[in-house]
């Protein structure tokens, strides 16, 4: 296998100033053809923006098609003056991983590689980890946001940002036995917290007893 480097992408560029998605695209895939052609890999160096994103691969300079029309995206970020770096990679063909680096003797080292589900749970909110350990003591849950955040003790986050975190998280909130919904009363928006089974395997199923048949949900009942 044959490596080609071309440091950077603007090298290689039309000079023409269409920096659209089309434009991205067309060249792009241009260059994609020419090393599956000649069975060799393109490393491609590239810029990223200066304004941050909660997605690492939004901060890829240019349109989605840059990103997009490669098999596979190795983000790099670092601090100017830092020796500490996080390597961010996700692709076609690979699982997405994140990879913390240390610059030591005129290399990069790895400090520690992280899965995609290693990486989900950090993202998780520390407020929803809380919600977790709330339902799990006191089972089921119903009222609204506002006296929901006061019942766990969290007062590092606003109402509105508990209550989109909530919603962002179900799945997560499911995942670990707990199913969440929201309706709108007179009163005013009401969210309603299930504790499930105990066999509830995340996946939306529950074990069998002894005959095979599947064991419901054993739900808390609300005052």
């Amino acid at each position: 296998m044959r490596l080609v480097v071309i440091d950077t992408m603007q090298m290689i560029r039309s000079t023409t100033r269409d920096y659209s998605y089309s434009s991205d695209y067309r060249e792009l895939s241009e260059l994609k053809r020419f090393a599956d052609d000649h069975g060799i890999t393109v490393l491609l160096i590239h810029h990223t923006r200066k304004m941050g994103d909660s997605d690492v691969m939004n901060t890829v300079s240019g349109t989605n098609a840059v990103t997009g029309t490669a098999d596979f995206t190795w983000v790099l970020t670092k601090d100017r003056n830092s020796v500490d770096a996080e390597l961010t990679v996700t692709g076609r063909d690979i699982e997405q991983r994140k990879l913390d680096l240390t610059f030591e003797d005129y290399r990069w080292k790895l400090v520690k590689d992280s899965s995609m589900e290693e990486i989900a749970a950090a993202r998780i909110p520390a407020c929803v980890s809380q919600v977790v350990d709330f339902i799990r003591q006191n089972g089921a849950w119903e009222g609204q946001t506002s006296e929901l955040l006061a019942e766990i003790g969290s007062g590092d986050v606003s109402v509105a940002s508990f209550g989109k975190f909530l919603a962002q998280h179900s799945a997560h909130l499911e995942k670990n036995g707990i199913r969440y919904s929201k309706r709108r009363t007179m009163a005013g928006s009401r969210i309603t917290l299930e504790l499930l089974a105990d066999d509830y395997d995340g996946n939306g199923s529950y074990g069998s007893d002894s005959r095979g048949q599947d064991l419901l949900p054993q739900l808390s009942l609300l005052p």
